[in-house]
């Protein structure tokens, strides 16, 4: 009898212990969409900047540090967040926020482990949209 219930002990063990990396540190669903939805607005925010100082902002996407860095701070995504910037032609891999409100536009893309997000950048308009 003990004998037994040292070892389902040991398995329950074992089992937890190789289940347990898979239940930390991985962003959920929830907070993937909690990060794009910081991540569109530290971009409004960056428009709203641009317009309202009359200069062009730009926000620079780095992919490697997961970060977004503008003249409004910085915005660090998790770090099993990947984060993927399609832009315009011309825009040189940043993200630009002219004066008039303008941009050049683009989408970025959030992929978590299991999950992804994408905002939406218009180059008219400058408007910056969460489509999931």
């Amino acid at each position: 009898m003990l004998v037994e219930l040292v070892v389902t002990f040991a398995l329950v063990g074992l089992l937890l212990s190789l289940a347990w990396p898979n239940w930390r540190g991985k962003t959920s669903r929830g907070g993937l969409i909690a990060s794009a939805v910081m991540t569109e607005g530290f971009l409004r925010e960056a428009r709203l900047l641009a317009r309202k100082n009359g200069l062009d902002v730009a926000v620079e996407v780095n992919r490697d540090r997961r970060r977004l860095t503008a003249a409004n701070g910085v915005l660090a995504l998790p770090g099993d967040v990947a984060l993927v910037y399609d832009s315009a032609i011309g825009c040189g891999g940043r993200l630009l926020f002219h004066a008039d409100g303008t941009s050049c536009g683009g989408l970025l893309h959030l992929k978590g482990p299991n999950y992804a997000a994408a905002i939406r950048i218009e180059g008219a308009t400058g408007d910056v949209r969460f489509a999931r």
